[in-house]
């Protein structure tokens, strides 16, 4: 006997994929609003939110108490990822204003006379300024892989 899809019974697993829908647009408004995105934030919370929200309603056995429980998690969420955020970027904003040491170039020296430079052969970096605008990811990731390149090349060599 083959069964069409309306003699299946509706069970969990069809509902679940509405409410993360749900949970994902929500997320993403929150994400465009933190980042200063309002406008298409708005253009979501009104025309895709709506219909992913009507459709999880009425899949659903108690609408109320799940949407409540949706929007409540996603904004705690939210605000986790925003505080964690903010630590970060105060974190590495901070590391990228330790003074690193930068590579100098050598002047050629005969084979015979080469050496290995040892670490207090590289004169200390002047301290940066501080940028008057907020560093960005690119930045961030530059300062923190000089600082390690850096420190490779103060390690004592055997």
């Amino acid at each position: 006997m083959i069964l069409n899809s309306a003699e299946l019974p509706i069970s969990e697993s069809f509902t679940k994929p509405t409410w993360d829908e749900v949970r994902r647009i929500y997320r993403r408004i929150g994400v465009l609003r933190a980042t200063g995105r309002n406008e298409e934030a708005a253009d979501l919370e009104h025309g895709e939110l709506p219909r992913v929200l009507t459709a999880a309603r009425i899949q659903s056995s108690a609408p109320d108490q799940e949407e409540a429980a949706v929007f409540a998690e996603e904004a705690e969420r939210l605000a986790n990822a925003t505080v964690t955020a903010e630590i970060l970027a105060s974190l590495l904003a901070e590391r990228l204003r330790l003074p690193a040491v930068e590579p100098r170039a050598e002047n050629p020296r005969p084979a015979a006379t080469a050496a290995t430079p040892r670490a207090n052969e590289f004169p200390p970096a002047p301290p940066r300024p501080v940028p008057a605008t907020s560093p960005t990811i690119t930045d961030l990731l530059d300062g923190m892989l000089s600082q390690e390149t850096a420190a490779a090349r103060t390690k004592p060599r055997p």
